[in-house]
């Protein structure tokens, strides 16, 4: 019934071959397959709401998708409202700062709440193989920051995590 220009340009296509069209011929088979029971759930009056990564003209994207139930002013149920809002750039952001909260700035390698976190998901994993964990602690580290300077025990330190992760 309506789609703005945004979507035409989201799907290369103008208004005139989307208006008319039902959501599978819009979606296509593959992707009204995946999504008809979340188009059955705003049907019903349920506003739903997910997230998809969704190929565009300049590449993949994070999209927030809401199904909504389009409400006569009666108040019986006339199809549903589709809102798909591009979040790439928030979820790239998220990403960055969940990694900056998990690793040390310094040697780039797991901090504690970062270690914790992999522990935990090497422990939920479903899998047999296993596990092994290497604790390591520097010697006379102390001395070298007292007699040198914290400036070389931070790139002693940085050193040492190169050749960890090496």
């Amino acid at each position: 019934v309506f789609v703005n220009q945004a979507f035409e340009r989201w799907v290369n296509l103008p208004a005139s071959a989307i208006l008319g069209r039902g959501v599978r011929e819009v979606l296509g088979d593959e992707k009204f397959e995946l999504r008809w029971p979340l188009i059955q759930r705003a049907l019903s009056g349920e506003a739903v709401r997910f997230e998809v990564i969704e190929d565009s003209p300049i590449g993949p994207r994070n999209v927030a998708v809401d199904y909504l139930p389009l409400v006569r002013p009666g108040g019986g149920q006339d199809g549903l409202v589709i809102v798909g809002q591009d979040v790439t750039e928030a979820r790239q952001e998220q990403a960055i700062l969940e990694l900056r909260s998990m690793t040390d700035p310094l040697t780039k390698l797991l901090n504690r709440a970062g270690f914790e976190q992999r522990l935990q998901n090497q422990l939920d994993a479903v899998t047999h193989a296993p596990l092994s964990i290497l604790y390591i602690d520097l010697d006379r580290f102390k001395p070298v920051n007292d007699t040198h300077g914290h400036a070389m025990g931070d790139e002693l330190l940085k050193q040492v995590a190169k050749r960890l992760v090496r």
